[in-house]
């Protein structure tokens, strides 16, 4: 798995990419108060089976 996160102006992002399955993962939010970590990795958990 290789993850990137930032963060500008009030944006935040979350890459994640799992070579092995050929999957990426992008979780957007406009608003430094939602974080888009927390919102992507249950559907991660849910599309791989995983526990992260």
């Amino acid at each position: 798995m290789y993850m990137h996160s930032g963060s500008w102006v009030g944006f935040n992002t979350m890459i994640v990419y799992y070579p092995d399955d050929k999957l990426w993962f992008i979780g957007l939010a406009n608003s430094n108060g939602i974080s888009s970590w927390k919102n992507l990795s249950p559907l991660i958990n849910t599309y791989l089976g995983l526990n992260i």
